[in-house]
């Protein structure tokens, strides 16, 4: 396992891997539904040909085209995805402290509520319960072959 995976998802990776794939041995036709914390190959190759059809919650994917998305890979060789949610969240703050013009708690939070951020992630802003707006939080995505790819839109009950 990559050394920049963090324990819990280490675990994670195992134990849900472990649970489908006997599960499976025994019979049973459990549909696994999991958090992030089994978006590694590492859960393919414990779970074998039971991972197919289970499906997790995870980030979306920059787009690696993104020059700003280029540079975190650069600065972060050895994550196997950049830090981008983070990266924008610096980012978004900024600005929000440059529009408050000072780091007044309040003062910021209000930029936040009032104001749209351009990101690593594209413009993003802040609706009325304090959600993020301007790009999805979270993807479905199913595993297949041992690998994991994001469900289309509209696909995930067929």
């Amino acid at each position: 396992m990559p050394d920049d995976q963090p324990e819990w998802e280490r675990l994670a990776c195992q134990q849900q891997g472990d649970r489908i794939r006997q599960a499976r041995e025994h019979g049973y036709a459990l549909q696994l539904l999991a958090g992030d914390g089994i978006n590694s190959e590492d859960f393919g190759l414990i779970a074998g040909p039971a991972s197919d059809g289970t499906l997790m919650t995870d980030t979306p994917i920059a787009d690696p085209r993104n020059p700003a998305v280029v540079e975190l890979q650069r600065k972060f060789p050895h994550l196997s995805r950049p830090p981008v949610r983070i990266y924008s969240a610096f980012q978004t703050w900024a600005q929000a402290v440059e529009i408050a013009g000072s780091f007044d708690t309040k003062a910021v939070a209000e930029a936040l509520r009032t104001h749209e951020f351009n990101t690593v992630l594209g413009r993003i802003g802040f609706d009325a319960k304090g959600d993020v707006t301007g790009y999805e939080t979270f993807v479905w995505s199913v595993w297949k072959d041992g690998k994991f790819a994001p469900v289309e839109t509209g696909k995930l009950t067929e």
